[in-house]
């Protein structure tokens, strides 16, 4: 785990477990916005980044996943700002409301990566065995 904290007011927490990349994200410089991300590989050869940014004018969730090679081949990019319901895609896929199908992909994605943070994140800090735990005061 890396966490820093610059002179420019930015924060940053990192957590790297080999099979996952955790980040955290603060920035007031750039308008203030929070922003944290989980990147893993739910399949071989498949790349999934699921991140949330909350600012002044949104909150948004974005699902971008895409195999090793770039392909665009089973390419997932959409983005849902919870505020208006609306969804879109940085490929030029216009603002729409949210249909059934994405927001199922989007609660599939969610609860996988709740997972897979619990797992490879949480459930490492905690246990008592590693005895690296410590009782902040």
């Amino acid at each position: 785990m890396d966490i820093n904290y610059r002179d420019w007011n930015v924060a940053n927490m990192d957590i790297d477990t080999g099979n996952l990349h955790a980040r955290y994200c603060r920035d007031e410089e750039e308008g203030e916005f929070l922003q944290y991300d989980i990147c893993y590989n739910p399949r071989e050869g498949y790349f999934m980044n699921v991140d949330h940014t909350v600012t002044e004018d949104y909150d948004e969730i974005r699902l971008y996943g895409f195999k090793e090679c770039h392909s665009g081949e089973d390419k997932i990019d959409l983005r849902y700002d919870m505020n208006t319901g609306l969804v879109h895609s940085t490929y030029g896929k216009e603002y729409h409301k949210i249909t059934e199908e994405e927001k199922n992909l989007f609660l599939s994605e969610l609860s996988k990566v709740l997972k897979i943070g619990q797992k490879e994140i949480i459930n490492h800090m905690t246990k008592k065995a590693n005895n690296k735990v410590k009782k902040l005061r």
